[in-house]
């Protein structure tokens, strides 16, 4: 479209909105996997902070197509001439307002992902964005302090192409910076803005606020894109109040560091890059030019250098370990499958692992251990009794309060969990298998050895990749064997009804009380 196609008193991007899209129904709105970033002169003279920027995104989203646009590419892409489109612009932007305005134009029209090329992209966007975005069709992250005038942050947005929020503001954009005006308006400071209209702290206005300016000074705000974007959030209460909903992890350039690390998406400045916040990113994220092989491990711990020494997994095999208690897993923790050994903190449940590892998780494959449910509980019970005595952490404390009282005495103790099994169901020991591991649950391969079947490791050595491996369990608990057994067929019934999931999910219908070592 060139602009000299219109009438000399038409608004120039009326035919470009009159051309964009439906926006799809309500409740079905897949968002198009496209990232749009922007730099007007191109990625060869930008600083070095764009250069990092355009590799996250690239880096954390391989199954979207990452745009980087100069001002003659938006130009194709777009089919305007961006260049004359400024010319008759009646406000003295800069290349950061017109980024606003292109980045409207864009997701107006084809929809996706804009990130300003300053940001950096902490968590891939399809394990986050694409499911909070279907129903309503439109992202972007809210002002978290009360205290600021605007509502919106414009330096992540999604949408689908034509969605009402889009093109709205596209609509307002157009009628304020290309309205008729005998001299432009330039630019003034948000906080000579906000003290000239006497506007108080948390106070948010609309396009009022920019017309009541241009009335009292000839200028308008550097921000004058969240005053148009608040008279549209206005005027679309619903789709507001569902953005409302969605998530918020995002980092200004001035966010300590414990933000970032929990934050989807961080925007950096191309200015005074030196300060010690932006080199504390780069360290944490960059090796070099690329990002750090275990950037998603270290991002959501402080102190994943100890960390990852605690948790079971094997780079090397790709295999991660879930120790679901008393089934004979310290002799898989103390053995030769993790390089450099461990030193495992608890019983970290395989969703603990999912997280850890992010989208990562696919490469590995997970081991467990199991146990029949009967003689794991009386195995638990002693060692619970005995744990309890000895620490005075949050599980021994549960264990010593529930468990004193019958001295550890497993026939005494049975009667009373089969009566009332809510009580005990919480202490780590004692809790369900499958609150640990579901196979039901679980998206990546897994082996299952179980303790009785220790003596048959074929399968166990052929899935590790260890044709030598032995599994060395030697009961540690402080009772041994009972010359009879604690459990009567009432027992025996009750405890398979409580662990009745762990029965189903790992095979053990079939066991008898004769089959029992306790």
């Amino acid at each position: 479209m060139t602009l000299s196609e219109q009438a000399d008193d038409a608004l120039p991007l009326t035919d470009f909105i009159n051309a964009l899209p439906e926006p799809a129904p309500w409740g079905n709105r897949p968002l198009p996997k496209i990232i749009w970033l922007f730099w007007h002169s191109g990625l060869k003279d930008a600083p070095e902070v764009v250069r990092r920027s355009l590799t996250t995104w690239q880096h954390f989203n391989p199954d979207h197509e990452v745009r980087f646009l100069d001002l003659a590419e938006a130009e194709a892409v777009l089919g305007v001439d961006l260049q004359a489109l400024f010319e008759r612009l009646t406000v003295d932007l800069g290349w950061a307002g017109k980024s606003d305005l292109i980045r409207m134009m864009l997701l107006a029209k084809f929809g996706g992902v804009w990130a300003d090329a300053t940001t950096f992209c902490l968590k891939p966007l399809s394990e986050w964005l694409h499911d909070e975005i279907f129903v309503n069709g439109f992202f972007c992250f809210r002002w978290a302090s009360k205290l600021s005038d605007r509502d919106m942050i414009s330096w992540f947005l999604a949408s689908i192409p034509g969605h009402t929020l889009t093109v709205r503001s596209l609509v307002r954009s157009q009628d304020f910076l290309f309205k008729r005006r005998d001299q432009n308006l330039t630019i003034m400071s948000s906080a000579n803005f906000l003290r000239a209209l006497g506007i108080a702290p948390g106070e948010r206005r609309g396009i009022d606020a920019l017309k009541k300016c241009e009335n009292l000074k000839n200028k308008t705000s550097y921000f004058w894109m969240f005053y148009v974007f608040k008279t549209v959030f206005d005027n679309h209460p619903k789709e507001y109040a569902y953005l409302e909903n969605l998530s918020n992890k995002y980092a200004q350039h001035t966010c300590a560091i414990n933000v970032f690390r929990d934050s989807y998406v961080s925007k950096q400045t191309y200015k005074d890059v030196s300060r010690e916040i932006y080199k504390t990113r780069l360290e944490l994220m960059f090796d070099g030019e690329g990002i750090r092989a275990d950037f998603q491990e270290s991002l959501k711990n402080v102190n994943w250098s100890k960390i990852r020494k605690t948790l079971a997994i094997s780079y090397e095999r790709k295999v991660i370990f879930v120790h679901i208690p008393k089934c004979g897993g310290t002799s898989i923790d103390r053995s030769d499958i993790f390089e450099g050994g461990i030193h495992r903190h608890g019983h970290p449940k395989f969703l603990y692992f999912k997280k850890i590892l992010g989208s990562n998780i696919s490469q590995f494959r997970l081991l467990t251990l199991v146990r029949n449910p009967w003689d794991r509980l009386a195995s638990a019970f002693h060692w619970a009794s005995a744990e309890a005595m000895k620490h005075d952490h949050e599980d021994a404390v549960m264990a010593r309060d529930h468990l004193t009282e019958f001295e550890d005495d497993l026939i005494k103790f049975l009667p009373e969990f089969c009566k009332n099994s809510q009580r005990f169901i919480e202490i780590l020991w004692l809790r369900p298998a499958v609150s640990f591991f579901d196979p039901a649950q679980c998206d990546i391969p897994y082996f299952i050895q179980k303790l009785e079947e220790k003596d048959n490791l074929g399968p166990l050595r052929q899935f590790l990749g260890m044709p030598d491996f032995q599994l060395g369990h030697e009961r540690a608990g402080t009772t041994a064997p009972l010359a009879k057994s604690a459990f009567t067929e009432e027992v025996f019934r009750k405890v398979g009804e409580i662990y009745a999931a762990d029965v189903q999910a790992f095979g053990y219908q079939d066991t008898t009380m004769a089959q029992l070592k306790y």
